[in-house]
């Protein structure tokens, strides 16, 4: 999401909500149900990648490409987690920005 809208308390309001969306996300019982059955292929997958033997170029092939389905199983979560620390970010900067605007705006105001 990209938050460079011209109000930046519309921006703020918008990562606030999609923070919450991606966290309240991590706390949903059918996600940690997903989340459990594919951490249970992972682990069936790495005990098959780890106990079979390679005793040729297609089975080192096979188990790279195993190997490669172990990443991508573990990369969604790894991205929700990354996008809500973005968030975070996001959200800091945005308030700064918001206070700064304000005290700007106040110190305008003051001036003869």
């Amino acid at each position: 999401m990209d938050f460079s809208e011209r109000d930046p308390r519309q921006d703020l309001s918008a990562a606030i909500e999609t923070k919450r969306l991606l966290t309240d996300l991590g706390e949903n019982r059918g996600f940690l149900l997903l989340s459990s059955l594919v951490q249970e292929q992972v682990d069936s997958k790495q005990q098959e990648i780890l106990f079979t033997p390679c005793t040729s170029v297609d089975s080192a092939l096979a188990q790279e490409y195993k190997k490669g389905s172990l990443e991508g199983r573990l990369a969604w979560e790894e991205v929700r987690r990354g996008y809500i620390e973005s968030l975070d970010i996001s959200i800091n900067h945005l308030r700064s920005k918001i206070d700064d605007d304000d005290s700007g705006t106040t110190d305008d105001t003051s001036a003869p």
